[in-house]
């Protein structure tokens, strides 16, 4: 299989590009927030590299584990208050990710063609759910990315 029908089946980009979760870090020292964005970037280059060369598509879901990881840390942060951003947003972020964890699992159980072979070959087969959900959480990114940029607008961060 060619690397990009790799890229496009995992939908890597999607939520590697999910950079805007790091919204904890806007009212931190610029150090602290430049090593995590850094780090964030450099755990998503990683996290394509993997999928794109994965074997298998437990593999795929699998090279993503370490920066869920990461942005799971943050939103912990976040939520114990070490973090700043709108207080609706986590909501949304947390949404993105599970959205995203729920399409993959579903997309590599191929859980309605397993229960029903041959009867969800062309439509509701787990990839398309997956895409779908995919898309659900991609909107809740972007939800979570609009309620941080109106709090950021109006939030004073301590000096």
């Amino acid at each position: 299989m060619h690397y990009t029908e790799r890229l496009t089946h995992s939908d890597t980009l999607s939520h590697t590009l999910s950079l805007p979760s790091c919204t904890p870090l806007s009212c931190a020292t610029p150090p602290p927030a430049l090593v995590a964005l850094l780090s964030y970037t450099l755990l998503s280059s990683y996290a394509i590299y993997c999928a794109v060369s994965a074997t298998s598509r437990y593999r795929r879901l699998q090279s993503f584990a370490w920066q869920a990881l990461f942005r799971f840390l943050l939103f912990y942060a976040r939520w114990a208050g070490l973090g700043a951003g709108s207080p609706t947003a986590l909501r949304h972020f947390l949404t993105t990710d599970l959205l995203a964890l729920l399409g993959g699992l579903i997309n590599i159980t191929r859980v309605p063609e397993r229960w029903r072979p041959g009867r969800f070959d062309y439509w509701c087969n787990s990839h398309q759910i997956m895409h779908v959900l995919v898309v659900g959480s991609i909107l809740y990114l972007h939800w979570g990315v609009l309620d941080d940029l109106l709090w950021i607008s109006s939030y004073r961060c301590p000096p």
